[in-house]
């Protein structure tokens, strides 16, 4: 019983010799566990302390050269658009009379403004443009006719003021009243493409204060429509080509039209009488007719 009691004493002794080991071995396992934990978490808060300084300093740079960029003049401006009566150089001038503040705080309503003042800018857009750079879009008004002395009709029948120089001679005249500059583009347009088969331009239309209208042609003609079914007594005129009872040639001052069924002409005499009103019978004898 002794030897077997020894030989349980000594294998209780090595098993707990054994314990003792692994335990150990699990304390300094636990031990460096928690050291790598504690390293790791050092190390990440090292790695966001200089991150966020260096955020901190690229920020505070960053924010000093976006001001900086904000701060500085503008030093190109360009220029897009068509011109035939502006030029580039006094759209120009417009700019630099306005511009005193840094690229950012350029007032750009203002300078639209300002630049729509100029009756021969239809429309106007500016845009900024990093780092210096001030892109403006102009649309050129585009004049139809002259509307009396005192400017131009444009393509939509909006009456523009402003000077009438020598850029706008070649341009039809339009007279009227000028709440009526709408109707006297539309029945010029309308009139324009009823002759234009025959070559023949209107250079001067006009509505006069009791509502009566008149014509010019480019080849010397005058043309009295009256006050109302102007189409009907132009489609006379024209059968009246057609059927070469008038031709272009014709020495004519003035063709009548207020008739309800016909029309008068009145011709350069080539005599020493000067313009005369002719007869049917006269009017033959020209190769004419009373239609």
């Amino acid at each position: 019983m002794n030897k077997r009691d020894g030989t349980a004493n000594k294998n209780k002794a090595a098993r707990k010799t054994k314990n003792q080991r692994v335990n150990t071995r699990r304390t300094v396992k636990k031990n460096q566990i928690s050291f790598s934990r504690i390293f790791n978490v050092f190390k990440l808060a090292l790695l966001l302390s200089i991150a966020t300084t260096v955020i901190s300093v690229t920020g505070y740079y960053g924010v000093i050269t976006a001001a900086n960029f904000l701060e500085r003049p503008v030093k190109t401006v360009i220029i897009d658009g068509d011109f035939k009566y502006l030029s580039r150089q006094s759209i120009k001038v417009l700019i630099d009379e306005h511009m005193k503040n840094s690229f950012i705080k350029e007032d750009l309503l203002s300078m639209r403004n300002k630049l729509m003042a100029n009756p021969w800018i239809d429309s106007v857009s500016l845009r900024r443009e990093w780092p210096d750079v001030l892109h403006i879009f102009i649309k050129e008004q585009r004049a139809i006719a002259r509307w009396g002395d005192k400017g131009f009709v444009n393509y939509r029948g909006d009456l523009v003021l402003a000077k009438n120089d020598a850029v706008l001679n070649d341009l039809p005249l339009l007279r009227g009243d000028d709440s009526q500059a709408k109707l006297l583009m539309r029945q010029y347009q309308f009139v324009s493409e009823l002759l234009n088969k025959h070559q023949l331009n209107v250079l001067v239309l006009e509505k006069s204060t009791v509502g009566i209208w008149q014509a010019e042609l480019n080849n010397g003609w005058k043309l009295f429509l009256g006050r109302a079914d102007i189409n009907k007594k132009l489609q006379r005129l024209l059968l009246a080509l057609d059927q070469k009872a008038i031709v272009l040639s014709s020495e004519i001052d003035s063709i009548d039209l207020r008739y309800e069924n016909g029309l008068s002409v009145k011709w350069i005499d080539d005599d020493d009488l000067g313009n005369a009103t002719v007869s049917a019978r006269e009017m033959k004898k020209r190769n004419a007719k009373n239609i």
